[in-house]
């Protein structure tokens, strides 16, 4: 199977970061590039009462919900060299991503504004302004605002988007996270799908191929009748 890196490139663009103070780590530096396999993670269930590792349970839900399969990997994924990622480690912090394919490339200014001997955080140097729905939100997005392990700080106030109705407006900057295994980068590519069951109305939002991890504290945030279907695949870097 063959992924796009550009789609998980734009899911990443989509996050934010939290500024942070620098933490003891590897000082990454000069020019890392994707390896050529995406490895596929093991598919987990997790629910209020645990987390449930079997296949079956998952292949289940993913039948349940065809429309999702293409956010999870059955096995391993193969990228073309036209398809590849590169991430340039330079001074000061600055890091810069650049995302090929067959009709050119994208370029992604960034800043490594955390790391410790687990993960580096990447900033987008340019910041980002949302516009938040109007009204309380439904269980299942304020599950898939919890879902992450990193989220950003957001600056929020109201705005008037028409006479009488006001909504808020947020600022924050774009990240991507990297994993630290024996002092080499590491993008784990984070799909999850959010299922929630109340009175006999179902409910559901996903996402594929995020630079993040599953939050540590995901199953005490669940209710019961809360499902949330994750696997982190990896995509490992090497130095050039």
């Amino acid at each position: 199977m063959k992924v796009s890196t550009l789609a998980f490139v734009a899911a990443a663009m989509a996050l934010g970061a939290c500024q942070e103070d620098k933490d003891s780590g590897p000082q990454l530096a000069g020019l890392y590039q994707t390896e050529s396999t995406i490895k596929a993670g093991p598919l987990q269930v997790y629910t209020s009462t645990g987390v449930v590792s079997s296949p079956a349970v998952a292949a289940s839900l993913l039948r349940r919900h065809w429309s999702l399969r293409s956010s999870f990997l059955k096995k391993d994924s193969v990228i073309s060299v036209d398809n590849s990622l590169t991430l340039l480690f330079e001074a000061d912090n600055r890091v810069t991503l650049t995302a090929n394919h067959s009709g050119g490339s994208r370029v992604l200014a960034l800043e490594a504004t955390s790391r410790n001997a687990q993960r580096y955080l990447l900033s987008a140097v340019d910041s980002a302004t949302v516009i938040a729905a109007s009204g309380a939100q439904s269980r299942c997005e304020l599950l898939a605002d919890q879902v992450r392990e990193h989220e950003p700080a957001r600056r929020c106030f109201p705005v008037a988007l028409m006479p009488g109705t006001f909504q808020s407006m947020c600022r924050f900057r774009p990240l991507q996270v990297l994993t630290i295994r024996n002092n080499q980068p590491v993008i784990p590519l984070y799909s999850w799908f959010v299922l929630v069951s109340r009175q006999g109305a179902l409910c559901g939002q996903g996402q594929g191929f995020e630079w993040n991890v599953p939050s540590s504290n995901l199953v005490q945030r669940l209710a019961p009748g809360d499902t949330v279907l994750v696997q982190v695949n990896e995509l490992a870097l090497r130095k050039k």
